[in-house]
């Protein structure tokens, strides 16, 4: 009796091809089916109808719960940006009150003592150009130490400027013009008004205003 041949390795085996046999789609749907998500997508597709609903109960509840983790985590980083721009506005808010009682604060130690006109002093040796009129008009602000100094300098307003004015008639057109010059007078300036101050003392002298004709 002739023996039964083997099987032919082509031939299809009764228990299905191996699983790493299969093509990418068929396995990634057997893995689909196999799990959990798997059994409730495919729940949906049952002819039960109770199976049905609840399947789209539990996918509602899911769909519903990632909808609300978003929008509590857009609640969340809305506030926390709101929070940030609330917190700029008070630091420039802080910076612009600083800066404004800084400026309140120097204004308080700065005192205007006009505008001078006084007639430019004309070396011997340097005739006055013709045209020139050797007039020059400076205003002046001072800075104190303190704001009581400031206060001094107000009551005796009068004779600070006689000294400033002392100063001033002797300066040639070269010291207005030239950058030594100024910084020579403002010096001078300053010694002068010191000179006549009981407590405190001038810290600073500026020209907001100075013309030469």
């Amino acid at each position: 009796m002739a023996e039964n041949p083997a099987p032919d390795a082509k031939h299809d085996d009764p228990a299905g091809p191996p699983a790493k046999q299969l093509k990418p789609r068929l396995r990634f749907r057997l893995k689909m089916e196999s799990s959990v998500f798997g059994q409730i997508f495919g729940a949906v597709k049952s002819d039960e109808p109770k199976t049905r609903r609840m399947s789209y109960q539990f996918l509602f509840g899911i769909v519903g719960s990632l909808v609300c983790i978003a929008l509590l985590a857009k609640q969340s980083i809305d506030r926390r940006f709101k929070q940030i721009a609330e917190r700029e506005v008070i630091e420039k808010a802080y910076a612009k009150r600083k800066a404004e009682t800084s400026a309140t604060a120097r204004d308080a130690f700065r005192f205007n003592l006009g505008i001078f006109t006084f007639d430019l002093k004309t070396p011997a040796s340097q005739p006055r150009p013709h045209g020139v009129q050797g007039i020059a008009q400076a205003e002046i602000y001072i800075e104190c130490d303190e704001e009581k100094t400031c206060e001094y300098v107000k009551g005796h307003v009068d004779i600070v400027r006689d000294r400033v004015m002392a100063v001033l008639v002797s300066l040639t057109q070269e010291d207005l013009l030239s950058t030594d010059g100024k910084k020579r007078v403002r010096e001078r300036i300053l010694q002068s008004i010191n000179q006549t101050l009981g407590e405190g003392k001038i810290t600073g002298v500026n020209f907001t205003k100075l013309l030469a004709s």
